[in-house]
């Protein structure tokens, strides 16, 4: 008989799911982004100026969002070096296919 991991299970369900309307992420066009996965589409379709204005030298606001709301550790972790728009979006995308295969 397999052995169910509950606390990883209800940890995936969260980072894949909404947030809460108050911690949703206001991107600087005014965008809002309320789950990982809108994060992927609108790093996709965001212009540059967008993204260095969110992740720069200085600061880096998807890491702190993916970290604090999203509850994503691992991929929050695996961001913090990543400072160009096509890496982060590889990232992002290759850890929501692991975490859609671990929640089915």
């Amino acid at each position: 008989m397999k052995k169910i991991n509950y606390k990883k299970e209800i940890n995936t369900s969260k980072i894949l799911a909404d947030c809460r309307p108050d911690w949703c992420f206001w991107l600087n066009n005014g965008k809002v982004l309320h789950n990982i996965y809108e994060l992927l589409d609108a790093l996709i379709s965001m212009d540059d100026f967008t993204f260095k204005y969110h992740v720069n030298g200085e600061k880096d606001d998807f890491v702190k969002w993916i970290n604090e709301v999203i509850c994503d550790k691992t991929l929050a972790k695996e961001l913090l070096t990543v400072k160009n728009r096509e890496d982060y979006v590889n990232k992002v995308k290759k850890r929501i296919k692991q975490l859609e295969k671990n929640n089915y």
